[in-house]
């Protein structure tokens, strides 16, 4: 029988792969993503440059606007900062934007980077650091041959394989016509949960992700409200270390600083730089102690990093 690539093709394909230390790997591999294979148009054969130990991780997809705003890329970064430690990677387009702003706050966790041309091309152009640092901890994935460069009608078909690998996508700063919605659409065919950011309805920015939440997606304003959905560890305050110096640090810093802390915030938010200018310690020591607080119900740390008290019902 005649087959549809000729074995003399696929073993050079093979060597060019070698030769940029990328490796091809198909559905019935170890390395191949487990929960892409429940998809029912999965590819049979991934390109992947990086460490594929990333993909056996459970994944959150974060997708959004490729002009998203300063706000929406902060509050992304810290969420996603909040969630690493809970033993999450991140999955997302490697496009300018959000998608930028998930990759670089996932680093050093490890973060997938699904590519809509080949995995040796860097798109877009701006992404050369962004994309040497992915491989070091994390990988590029591509169903799209090598040099190809990508062109608009493979992105849909790339945002398929986001949302193919992530126990759920979230969207934040989407438009409703956007390539974020179509990541949505296709999560949930595939029976993925989809969270989504609010925003302000004057932002044309925000108008798919808005329409997400009226539809039924779960709201996130914090990262907790992630881990309570898939009932994961609890969120462990970022870039905390696990030695007894650290130990001291948070033990200081409860018995000194939170009295202070809540007494800078009323119902009313403030913007968290103002709060931080007032309460006067280190930023670290700031950081520390308005995660535990959160954690804790006592503040609310809204969308664009706003801080309040949080008021219990009466």
């Amino acid at each position: 029988k005649a087959s549809l690539v000729e074995p003399g093709e696929v073993e050079e394909e093979m060597k060019a792969h070698e030769k940029i230390g990328a490796q091809l790997v198909t559905f019935l591999d170890p390395e191949y993503p487990p929960l892409l294979r429940q998809i029912k148009d999965y590819p049979p054969v991934l390109s992947i440059l990086g460490a594929t130990s990333v993909l056996k991780k459970p994944l959150l997809g974060v997708v959004g606007s490729r002009s998203a705003s300063i706000n929406g890329q902060y509050f992304i970064t810290r969420l996603i900062e909040d969630l690493i430690p809970t033993g999450l990677s991140i999955v997302s387009g490697f496009a300018r934007g959000m998608d930028t702003a998930a990759h670089e706050a996932s680093l050093e966790a490890g973060t997938v980077g699904v590519l809509a041309g080949g995995v040796d091309i860097i798109y877009p152009e701006e992404n050369a650091r962004l994309y040497q640092k992915v491989q070091e901890n994390g990988c590029f994935v591509s169903e799209m041959p090598l040099g190809l460069c990508p062109q608009g009608r493979h992105f849909p078909r790339r945002n398929r394989l986001i949302s193919g690998m992530a126990q759920g996508i979230l969207i934040s700063e989407g438009r409703y016509q956007s390539g974020s919605m179509i990541t949505a659409e296709y999560a949930l065919e595939q029976g993925r949960d989809v969270f989504a950011v609010p925003g302000s309805p004057l932002d044309p920015r925000c108008s798919g992700s808005n329409s997400l939440l009226k539809q039924g997606a779960i709201l996130v304003t914090r990262a907790a409200d992630i881990v309570d959905t898939w009932g994961t560890v609890a969120v462990i305050p970022r870039k905390q270390k696990n030695n007894q110096d650290q130990a001291s640090n948070a033990l200081v810093i409860k018995e000194a600083d939170e009295e202070m802390f809540l007494s800078l915030l009323s119902a009313d938010p403030l913007p968290r730089n103002v709060v931080l200018e007032q309460f006067g310690g280190t930023a670290e020591r700031f950081n520390i102690l308005c995660s535990r607080l959160e954690l804790e119900g006592k503040i609310t740390c809204s969308f664009g990093g706003l801080l309040s008290l949080c008021l219990k019902e009466s």
